[in-house]
């Protein structure tokens, strides 16, 4: 059975009133012992002024390798990388009950190993003087994620700007999540902070390609409702007056629950393809419906075409003739 959090909680606020009414003074400092000697991340307590660590606690111990005693003998500065001590000094202007988060810094161990981490601040009295406890987040695996992630977009950036198609990604609401250099130069969205932005949106930073937009947005929902591959050719106008014809492939994404996941474009330019097969199929007509015998026949003599003159004047079918060699004795009277 799950418990209800509101519940959970309105019971332990119900248990500390009725341990304060017992015995105040004793369980307060008890409850401030267990959160912050065995609390499970690093914490010290320094003097704001001269920045001499105070006291530690046990992870603190167990993770820097320093014992309290060594720890009393530092200052706050030195557990901190020298390059990064000075953003720490000037952003330590803190007040007693005052809560600040100074964000990642990387710091040292007494074996020398570096790490990052992010430090959280909160002023407070200690014995009567101004001090600040500080609690220590490591956060290597986020700083390492992150460049992993940057270096995997880095190279995802290279690879499709490197590709002569268009290629876009959406997320499951039509906003653009990344483009590649063709896809923005055609589009005219070069200088347009584009990321997070749909294909509605963007129609509005050119009038020239607006309705361009606004079709592909349909063509996207298409996509969707398909909820499989979906390929077609669109014909892209240029400024100059030209057309461009792509193939244009969409991929829709989607959760295991079902939900919208994403939406990959691709698409790539088949204008030059276009003219040459429309070239071939005017040369197609024209032997189809000339009244003169055609024959076409590879570098061995084998027969690859006849025209259909030629199967009315000699009497073979195209199938009879196709693939045959040294044909010439039937050309007799063709």
């Amino acid at each position: 059975m799950k418990r209800d959090p509101g519940q959970l909680a309105r019971k332990e606020n119900k248990f500390l009133k009725e341990e304060l009414k017992k015995n105040p003074p004793g369980f307060i400092k008890d409850l401030q012992q267990v959160l912050y000697h065995k609390n499970i991340y690093p914490m010290f307590i320094f003097d704001t002024g001269t920045f001499q660590i105070l006291d530690s606690n046990n992870c603190a111990v167990k993770d820097y390798g320093y014992s309290n005693d060594e720890f009393k003998s530092l200052k706050i500065p030195d557990l901190i990388k020298d390059e990064e001590q000075n953003r720490f000094k000037e952003n330590l202007n803190i007040s007693q009950k005052e809560y600040k988060r100074l964000g990642i810094l990387q710091h040292k161990r007494k074996n020398g190993e570096t790490f990052y981490a992010n430090v959280i601040l909160r002023g407070l009295d200690y014995n009567g003087s101004d001090a600040c406890i500080v609690t220590i987040v490591d956060a290597t695996h986020q700083i390492n994620t992150e460049k992993t992630l940057g270096e995997q977009e880095e190279l995802l950036t290279t690879l499709i700007d490197a590709m002569p198609d268009i290629v876009c990604f959406k997320d499951a609401e039509g906003r653009w999540l990344k483009a590649n250099k063709y896809d923005l130069e055609l589009f005219e969205l070069t200088n347009i902070d584009y990321v997070g932005k749909t294909d509605s949106q963007l129609a509005e930073y050119s009038n020239f390609y607006k309705n361009a937009f606004l079709e592909c947005e349909d063509s996207d929902e298409i996509a969707w409702q398909k909820k499989s591959l979906s390929r077609g050719e669109e014909i892209i106008p240029k400024p100059d007056g030209t057309k461009l014809i792509f193939d244009i492939i969409k991929v829709p994404l989607f959760y295991p629950n079902g939900s919208r996941k994403g939406l990959v474009v691709i698409g790539r330019d088949i204008t030059e393809r276009k003219k040459v097969e429309n070239e071939l199929m005017k040369f197609s007509h024209v032997v189809e419906q000339n009244p003169i015998s055609i024959l076409i026949t590879d570098t061995e003599g084998n027969i690859e075409y006849v025209n259909p003159r030629f199967c009315s004047s000699s009497g073979y079918s195209f199938e009879e003739v196709i693939g045959k060699a040294n044909f010439v004795p039937y050309l007799v009277g063709v």
